[in-house]
């Protein structure tokens, strides 16, 4: 907080909602600028404990190990938000393979095994791709089928299942119409209120100003955590803020978990 102008401004800081900002900026300019008055000096008072009692209980839940990385910092989340998909057990794609123009392999679903392998026509083992990225199945599979055909092409893509999603799922919990995973869409572009609406939205009891995100990442998502093994971090949204442009609706990324905590009447 500093003085500038004749009027008290301060940084957005401590998770505070602008509603609380604005109410405690607007208390402190009058108080503070009639202070010198002793009538005046318990309003002055009552005005400075209301704002370290703000910064304080706003700060409580949130949660920061990140060895300086700030998780939710726009330029980590762009950097995260590259992270390709990649193949497990139980994900079914979708692959074709042609050479000289004739397609060798028909096109068809394959469902990757609990020992995260597939089985390929003309191909006498069963393929490893668990951990695999689409394109590094591509040019597997392309490297296997030289050995059958001249320059075969390759085309494999995720068959997208309705409970589970290759691009990754958020968790939403807390005060809202459905509990649960929400799934990521192809684009892996899902904001906090898009995923509270397809939860089917905020309940009755909900604590409009108290929405908490967690996140986490390991130095194999984020190579700027090289000291951890993971981190994890909670930052605190107001809906409020949100719907009225105060801030930015923040995007949530593959495994982020959301709680809309409940107000106490």
């Amino acid at each position: 907080m500093w003085y500038s102008g004749g009027h008290f401004t301060a940084e957005p800081a401590f998770g505070m909602t602008g509603e609380q900002r604005v109410t405690m900026l607007r208390t402190l300019n009058i108080a503070l600028s009639r202070a010198f008055k002793p009538a005046w000096a318990p309003v002055a008072a009552a005005a400075m404990a209301f704002c370290m009692a703000g910064c304080l209980r706003s700060c409580d839940p949130i949660k920061d190990d990140g060895l300086g990385v700030d998780l939710f910092a726009p330029e980590t989340v762009e950097m995260m938000s590259k992270r390709e998909p990649v193949i497990h057990s139980g994900m079914v794609l979708s692959i074709e393979v042609t050479a000289g123009g004739l397609q060798v392999v028909p096109v068809g679903p394959k469902i990757v095994s609990m020992r995260g392998d597939i089985v390929m026509p003309l191909i006498p083992e069963p393929v490893m791709c668990a951990g695999l990225t689409l394109m590094q199945l591509m040019e597997k599979l392309t490297e296997l089928y030289e050995v059958l055909y001249n320059k075969p092409s390759v085309s494999v893509i995720f068959v997208q299942d309705i409970q589970t999603s290759p691009w990754g799922q958020v968790g939403i919990y807390g005060e809202v119409g459905r509990e649960g995973p929400i799934n990521l869409p192809p684009t892996s572009l899902l904001s906090l209120t898009q995923a509270i609406q397809l939860a089917g939205g905020l309940s009755p009891l909900a604590n409009r100003n108290k929405i908490r995100v967690t996140r986490v990442a390991t130095p194999k998502e984020l190579p700027l955590l090289i000291k951890t093994d993971r981190v994890s971090q909670t930052r605190e949204f107001s809906w409020v803020d949100i719907s009225t442009g105060l801030i930015p609706d923040p995007p949530l990324l593959k495994d982020d978990v959301v709680r809309v905590i409940q107000t106490f009447l």
